[in-house]
């Protein structure tokens, strides 16, 4: 109740709801959606979020207005799914993790990623259920972020409301690697400096790896709540139920 709470007011801040064609982040709110990843981040660092470990590193993340432009591009398109990676990579990042949703509502919508903590099970590596958004959130070694939201009430192929994205560079969800190294683990120093435990792992084989969440998730959730709820996460090498 209290993390709803807190995107309630935190989002209706935010969100200056619009049509599909127009992206509603104004630039004085690109520090309050930044502000959201990283408030989460820092729970998860400080070992605040029940059933999850503290964290050894856990960076905040940094606003990227190239990552933002491409995923308004997405949003405003009012479609269900996800774009390439080809769409959405930029010159800084050439593999983009993305989180995707369509909801009612934005809050809503961004609030339903984070609790997804409550289906991850950090000892051994494994979702319960949905839980990709939530481990790109966290995930150590995402370092920017860019998020638009475009409201596609008016289009009736698009029966979700709002199109929510949010893209992450580097990209998260490596396979068979966790999000994060639990506090006190050994850490290894990257070259730019990031000291992230889990650089070798995400960075070095980010463009080779597969999603850590099983394909038909992304499908189920939506058959499940088709009106509430229709997204999952997404990086280059994972084959979405859209085919994309």
């Amino acid at each position: 109740m209290l993390i709803r709470h807190f995107f309630l007011v935190s989002l209706l801040l935010l969100v200056k709801a619009r049509t599909g064609n127009s992206n509603t982040i104004a630039d004085e709110y690109k520090l309050l959606f930044l502000r959201l990843h990283n408030e989460l981040r820092e729970k998860v660092r400080k070992g605040e979020l029940a059933g999850e470990p503290a964290a050894a590193l856990m960076p905040d993340l940094q606003w990227d207005d190239d990552l933002a432009d491409k995923a308004y591009l997405l949003a405003a398109q009012c479609r269900v799914g996800h774009d390439t990676n080809t769409d959405r990579r930029t010159a800084n990042f050439p593999n983009v993790g993305q989180n995707w949703a369509g909801n009612p509502s934005p809050q809503e919508g961004f609030a339903a990623w984070f609790n997804e903590y409550k289906s991850y099970d950090f000892a051994n590596n494994q979702c319960n259920s949905i839980c990709g958004h939530y481990t790109q959130l966290v995930w150590a070694d995402s370092t920017h972020v860019g998020c638009a939201v475009a409201d596609c009430s008016n289009y009736p192929s698009f029966p979700y409301g709002y199109s929510i994205v949010c893209n992450y560079g580097p990209a998260g969800n490596v396979l068979g690697e966790k999000p994060y190294f639990e506090h006190g683990a050994a850490t290894n120093a990257d070259p730019n400096g990031h000291s992230s435990p889990i650089y070798i792992g995400a960075q070095q084989q980010n463009s080779k790896q597969p999603c850590i969440c099983p394909t038909n998730m992304a499908q189920s959730l939506i058959n499940q709540y088709p009106q509430q709820y229709g997204g999952y996460n997404y990086r280059p090498t994972y084959s979405s139920p859209w085919g994309y």
